[in-house]
């Protein structure tokens, strides 16, 4: 997650009700525009805009569909050379952080 996205993200006061076993989405209010392998986000909201690594713009684009950690780890698992645990713990960073600026919503 880019320094700045995290800067960002973390300003902001938390948004209670994150659970590391729950199953998110993507906000459908969220504006996805995507440069190559990267991903901006525009919260029109808040007006913030955000930007996404590779490994973030395939979370972001897996949780178009309602997911895990769990299935999101076992997805990354199968496409990058990163053990498990890693890939969850990244995964539920980002998770939690893009719930918190309300990018994420619970299914």
């Amino acid at each position: 997650m880019p320094n700045a996205f995290r800067r960002r993200l973390f300003r902001r006061s938390p948004r209670r009700g994150f659970d590391a076993a729950g199953r998110y989405r993507v906000s459908r209010r969220v504006v996805c525009a995507r440069q190559a392998d990267r991903a901006v986000l525009l919260d029109p909201k808040g007006g913030a805009y955000y930007g996404l690594d590779p490994v973030g713009s395939r979370i972001w684009e897996l949780l178009e569909e309602p997911r895990t950690i769990a299935e999101l780890t076992a997805r990354l698992e199968a496409e990058y050379d990163a053990s498990p645990e890693r890939l969850r713990a990244d995964a539920e960073v980002l998770l939690s952080a893009l719930f918190e600026a309300d990018l994420l919503e619970a299914a």
